[in-house]
């Protein structure tokens, strides 16, 4: 079995963590792997950036969503 932490976007003014914040949790935690939700950071930010190469190392899934405005996980 894996464990996989992921990158979340903010909600209601509240900040959670961001895939920059995951590095320092990543090199403490050897065994632990990284999902990227390019929704989250689309929502945030409004684009993907690079994944820096620890990140990448680590990479075991990946999860796309779409988003209406701030609503995430918005259905069609």
């Amino acid at each position: 079995m894996e464990v996989s932490i992921e990158n979340l976007n903010d909600i209601n003014g509240l900040e959670r963590i961001k895939k920059e914040n995951i590095e320092g949790i990543l090199k403490e935690f050897e065994k632990l792997k990284f999902t990227y939700n390019i929704g989250h950071e689309l929502i945030d930010n409004n684009f993907v950036s690079n994944l820096s190469n620890l990140l990448l190392e680590r990479l075991n899934n990946i999860h796309i969503h779409i988003y209406n405005e701030n609503r995430d996980h918005y259905p069609k």
